[in-house]
C-alpha cells in the first residue's frame, strides 16, 4: 500500500510552491511581499486607521514580528510556549536566561 502525505507536509509543500508565485506587478514573488509586509508592521509603518468607536490608532512596532525578525536573521524558528499559546516575548527570553544565569551563581556560591 502507498505511503500518503501527511497534512502538515502537504500543507508545507504548497505553501513553498505558492510562495514562489509573482503577485500581481509580475515582478515580486509572494513570498517577498510577505517578508516586506513583516518588515512594515515590526516598523509600525502601517497605515494609520478609524478604531470602532471612531478614534484614530497610529499602530506601533510590532514586538511580535520583531521578535520573528530577530529570530530569523539569527537562523532561530520561533520558539512557541504551547501553554500561553502565543510566541516567546524577546523580553520574556531574556528574564528565563537572566534567571538560570543567576541560579547557576548561587549554585556554585552555595559549594564553595
Amino acid at each position: 500500500m502507498p505511503k500518503t502525505p501527511k497534512a502538515g507536509a502537504l500543507l508545507s509543500r504548497y505553501l513553498k510552491d505558492i510562495s514562489n508565485e509573482l503577485t500581481l506587478d509580475g515582478k515580486t514573488t509572494k513570498a517577498e511581499l510577505l517578508a516586506r509586509k513583516i518588515w512594515e508592521l515590526a516598523l509600525g509603518e502601517s497605515k494609520p486607521y478609524l478604531s470602532s468607536t471612531g478614534k484614530m490608532i497610529l499602530p506601533q512596532p510590532d514586538k511580535l514580528m520583531i521578535a520573528m525578525i530577530f529570530d530569523r536573521l539569527e537562523g532561530k524558528i520561533g520558539s512557541y510556549d504551547e501553554n500561553l499559546q502565543r510566541i516567546e516575548d524577546i523580553p520574556d527570553k531574556v528574564s528565563k536566561v537572566a534567571v538560570a544565569h543567576i541560579n547557576r551563581m548561587a549554585m556554585k556560591e552555595k559549594v564553595a
